[in-house]
């Protein structure tokens, strides 16, 4: 899912920001520094949104759209492992604003509300039993 968001982008230490000043090195931003980015992940951690309306990651808790621009970062590469723990299906509330929502996955990182930002509570809904 792809979020667009209005950001300032630092050209010294490319860090986009939300306001005209960066939160980094305080150089004073200018409108050519401006410019319309399209988020298909957290600029922090790398973790996708899961709908255009989250604003703020699952996994960090930070606000989408402010960090670091990965183009001005060297190229990563992430090693993914085929074994692990199984899939667990989890439930996510918010105990702040009430949001929930199910994920499965081997290894569950999301900890942080996409509404509010709050960290959330998580309840395993399979029985891990069955797996041991």
């Amino acid at each position: 899912m792809k979020k667009i968001v209005n950001v300032f982008v630092c050209k010294k230490c490319g860090l986009a920001n939300s306001s005209a000043e960066c939160s980094n090195c305080g150089r004073i931003l200018s409108e050519a520094d401006s410019r319309e980015l399209s988020l298909e992940h957290c600029l922090y951690c790398d973790y996708p949104p899961v709908s255009s309306d989250e604003v703020f990651c699952r996994k960090c808790g930070r606000k989408l759209g402010e960090g670091i621009i990965k183009e001005f970062l060297p190229d990563q590469d992430y090693f993914q492992c085929v074994y692990g723990p199984p899939p667990v299906n989890r439930l996510h509330k918010c105990e702040n604003c009430g949001f929930e929502w199910n994920n499965c996955y081997m290894i569950d990182c999301e900890k942080f509300c996409p509404v509010c930002g709050s960290e959330v509570s998580v309840t395993e809904t399979d029985n891990q039993a069955r797996f041991r």
